[in-house]
C-alpha cells in the first residue's frame, strides 16, 4: 500500500516518551493515508514493546529493529529504503508534532511541491516555548539554490522542519551520514539544493521537547569531534556548489565559523570535558582537518591554536581544566553566601 506520508522515528531508549511522540501523530488529520515507522537502534529499555503494542493495534505503525547500534543516521537510511509514502516527515522519538504537518503535506500534493516546511515549537530550559520558522513568504514557491540564497536560516535548519518528497531523495542518492552525532546539517543544505520547488506555511508542525538525556546535552569528545566533521562537510557542500550560491555560502560559512569552530576550540565549552578527552580533541584538531579549520578561526588566538599544537595541548589539557576547577569553587562560594 502506497501513503500520503511517512513518518520516520529512530529510536533509541525511548520507552519514557515514545507512545507521546505516536499519539501526537495519530491525533492529526492527515488524508489518505500515512504510515509510522519507528526504528529502534538496539534499545535496552521497553521501547519496543510499546510501538509493538501500537504495530498490532495500528496495522500502518511499523517497527524496525536494528542488529546493531548505528545512531540516528543509520535509523533514518533505514526508515528511508522502506517508506512508501510520497512524502517523508522525520521526527525525533522525544519530541511531538502538531497541525502544520497536515497544513504542510496538503499544500504540498496540491502544489506538487518537492518541499514544504512549517513552523516549530522550541521548548526552553524554563518550560515556556519559543517558535521558530523560516521568514519566506507562504505565497510563493522557490527553487532549492533560491531558498539558500534568500531564506536559509541555520538556526532553523534541519530535517525535522517540513515535508519532503520521497522520490526527490532516492533519485538524488542522498542519505544520512551513519555512525556519528550531528549527521543531518550537510544532509539538508544537499537536500535543499535538489528541489525545484519548495514552500513555506506559517502554521506550526513540530514541537521541539527538552530533553535533558539528549545527546545534544551530553558532553563527550565523540560528540565535539563529530560537529566539527559536521563543520567540515559543509565547508565541502560549499565548495561543491560554489557556481551556485551567494548569499547562502555566506550564510552556511558564518555558521560553520560560529557553531562548528568557535564553539568547539573556546575553552569555555573544553573546560566541561576530561582531560583525557583534551587531548583527544587535541590531536584531533591537530591533524590536517586543521588546515581547513584554520580559515574559519574568529580570532587570532584561535589560529595560533590551530597553528601551533604545543600551545593547543598546553591550553586544553592544563588551562582548560584549570579553568573548570576555578568556576567550580566561584560557584560555591557564592552559594554560600
Amino acid at each position: 500500500m502506497d501513503y500520503n506520508l511517512s513518518y520516520i522515528i529512530p529510536a533509541y531508549n525511548a520507552a519514557s516518551y515514545i507512545d507521546r511522540c505516536i499519539d501526537s501523530i495519530l491525533a492529526l488529520p492527515i488524508k489518505n493515508g500515512y504510515e509510522i515507522i519507528v526504528i529502534d537502534d538496539c534499545s535496552t529499555d521497553s521501547t519496543r514493546e510499546i510501538v509493538n503494542s501500537y504495530t498490532i493495534k495500528y496495522p500502518f505503525v511499523h517497527l524496525i529493529c536494528q542488529s546493531e547500534n548505528h545512531k540516528q543516521g543509520a535509523a533514518r537510511n533505514r526508515g528511508l529504503e522502506i517508506a512508501k509514502g510520497e512524502y517523508v516527515a522525520f521526527i525525533d522519538a522525544d519530541d511531538v508534532v502538531e497541525n502544520g504537518v497536515a497544513i504542510a503535506l496538503e499544500r504540498a500534493l496540491k502544489e506538487e511541491l518537492d518541499i514544504c516546511f512549517y513552523g516549530m515549537k522550541h521548548e526552553k530550559a524554563d518550560g515556556t516555548y519559543r517558535e521558530v520558522r523560516y521568514d519566506m513568504p507562504t505565497d510563493i514557491v522557490v527553487t532549492g539554490f533560491q531558498f539558500l540564497n534568500t531564506y536559509l536560516d541555520m538556526d532553523v535548519n534541519g530535517p525535522t522542519k517540513g515535508v519532503f518528497r520521497r522520490k526527490m531523495i532516492k533519485d538524488n542518492h542522498l542519505t544520512f551520514v551513519e555512525n556519528i552525532q550531528w549527521e543531518d546539517g550537510d544532509f539538508c543544505l544537499k537536500l535543499y539544493s535538489y528541489a525545484n520547488s519548495i514552500g513555506n506555511i506559517s502554521n506550526i508542525g513540530y514541537v521541539y521537547k527538552r530533553n535533558e538525556k539528549s545527546t545534544n546535552f551530553s558532553p563527550s569528545y565523540s560528540a565535539l569531534i563529530a560537529r566539527l566533521k559536521l563543520g567540515l562537510r559543509m565547508i565541502a557542500f560549499v565548495k561543491d556548489n560554489k557556481d551556485n550560491l551567494s548569499k547562502g555560502a555566506e550564510i552556511i560559512l558564518s555558521d560553520v565559523q560560529h557553531r562548528y569552530v568557535h564553539d568547539v576550540i573556546r575553552m569555555r565549552n573544553l573546560s566541561k570535558y576530561s582531560v583525557s578527552d583534551n587531548f583527544k580533541v587535541s590531536n584531533a584538531l591537530l591533524e590536517e582537518d586543521r588546515i581547513i579549520l584554520y580559515d574559519y578561526a574568529y580570532s587570532k588566538w584561535e589560529k595560533n591554536y590551530l597553528r601551533h599544537p604545543i600551545l593547543a595541548k598546553i591550553l586544553l589539557v592544563v588551562i582548560c581544566p584549570m579553568a573548570s576547577s576555578i568556576r567550580f569553587i566561584l560557584t560555591i562560594i557564592r552559594r554560600l553566601h
